[in-house]
């Protein structure tokens, strides 16, 4: 499976995964100190597998692959504690009650019809987990490819590396150790950034882009673009 992920990004199909949601710790390549490590597993009939734990999983650590993290609902941004984390990570986006379309399986209690297409047993529900985050940035990476047939992997990488908001998130409140569920672990502190082209919505109309608790009120949110953008 990795093999053919590499390949389609060869070919110039722009892959985002999710980092997924054990809290490992997850190194980039074989050059970091724990890429190697492993941990032995009895299957209980005698037989006893090796697994590498700091590796990630597949297609989220895949080489090459765009690796998304989760950020959590604190107002100071720091990581999930569920999220993977570590140098493997590209970026990080919102994943904690990431409201969105959900299914009408009857499980969930706390889920809301969707009103206007009540025929088709269709709900919301906000859900967690970098699979709530990795779309986001897939979203943000649609929007620049617009219109750009040769857009690949290494330039939705460059973008997200250019455009991200850095230096921004909290790590380490706690002993920065392995037990600290904001440890940082050369995670790059780099979150998924979208600047609006309009002011809907904010609380100062002079200001665009902005987070509403940067500009006057305790509101913790981000207005995304409504108007056609092309990066080139």
């Amino acid at each position: 499976i990795d093999a053919d992920i590499e390949d389609a990004i060869d070919d110039g199909v722009v892959i985002i995964a999710a980092a997924a949601n054990d809290n490992y710790y997850i190194e980039r390549d074989t050059t970091g100190a724990s890429y190697n490590s492993s941990v032995s597993i009895d299957n209980g009939a005698g037989t006893a597998f090796t697994i590498p734990i700091h590796r990630g999983p597949t297609p989220g650590a895949t080489k090459g692959v765009i690796c998304v993290g989760a950020i959590n609902t604190d107002t100071d941004f720091r990581r999930a504690p569920y999220t993977n984390y570590g140098p493997r990570i590209d970026v990080f986006a919102p994943g904690t009650l990431i409201h969105s379309a959900y299914n009408s399986d009857g499980t969930v209690d706390e889920k809301y019809e969707d009103l206007a297409n009540a025929t088709y047993n269709n709900y919301f529900y906000s859900i967690s987990g970098t699979s709530m985050a990795s779309p986001q940035v897939c979203g943000v990476i649609a929007c620049v490819a617009s219109g750009n047939d040769r857009f690949t992997q290494g330039d939705a990488i460059t973008f997200i590396q250019k455009f991200s908001r850095t230096g921004d998130m909290t790590f380490d409140s706690g002993d920065g150790s392995f037990a600290d569920p904001t440890a940082q672990k050369n995670s790059p502190n780099r979150e998924l950034k979208c600047t609006a082209p309009r002011s809907t919505g904010q609380s100062d109309p002079s200001v665009v882009g902005r987070r509403e608790s940067d500009i006057t009120d305790t509101g913790n949110r981000q207005v995304y673009p409504r108007t056609k953008t092309l990066y080139s």
